[in-house]
């Protein structure tokens, strides 16, 4: 039986199914989190929350990690964990550098930062000789509208470092691009 280190999560069904399937394979988990009321709202009414279930439910500065580092190692010195791990695609390089920082299993935390940000893949892809779509990573409107025209629409305009498709849109054309 493991004893696993859950940092944050999603709100939505993965809050609810992740922490009934650790114990249904026998293991139990400490929940780290920055606001638990956050997912407390999204339980069904009456029904406890499933990552209450959690051996231990406490609450640090998740979105800082050089400062959460030294605190998850004092927890890790009284609960031992086995694993770090989340459900939610934005702390992914946070459970990396602290399970690298505590000597536990995972990826190393330069790739999972690497594989977070959408350029950094896209170049790491390009240097191994994959295909892919072609791209720009821009810092101000005149280069936005050099690469535009140089890749051609319509184009897939997203954020680096933000989780899953936040703010990726369509753009068709110029005009569409202005707004």
């Amino acid at each position: 039986m493991g004893h696993l280190l859950m940092v944050e999560s999603w709100v939505g069904s993965m809050s609810r199914l992740l922490p009934r399937a650790i114990r249904e394979d026998g293991h139990e988990f400490t929940f780290l989190t920055r606001d638990l009321h956050h997912y407390l709202r999204s339980a069904p009414e009456g029904v406890a929350h499933p990552l209450l279930g959690a051996c231990n439910v406490l609450t640090a500065e998740t979105n800082a990690t050089d400062a959460l580092l030294p605190h998850v190692e004092k927890l890790h010195e009284v609960f031992g964990f086995d694993g770090v791990l989340t459900s939610c695609d934005y702390y992914l390089p946070t459970v990396a550098r602290l399970a690298e920082h505590l000597g536990l299993p995972g990826p190393s935390a330069d790739s999972v930062a690497r594989a977070c940000r959408k350029d950094e893949t896209r170049r790491a892809l390009e240097d191994a000789g994959v295909p892919g779509p072609r791209f720009a990573v821009c810092t101000d409107w005149a280069a936005v509208v050099s690469s535009a025209r140089e890749i051609g629409y319509p184009l897939v305009l997203k954020p680096v470092d933000l989780c899953a498709g936040m703010y990726v849109r369509r753009v068709d054309d110029e005009v569409a691009l202005a707004r």
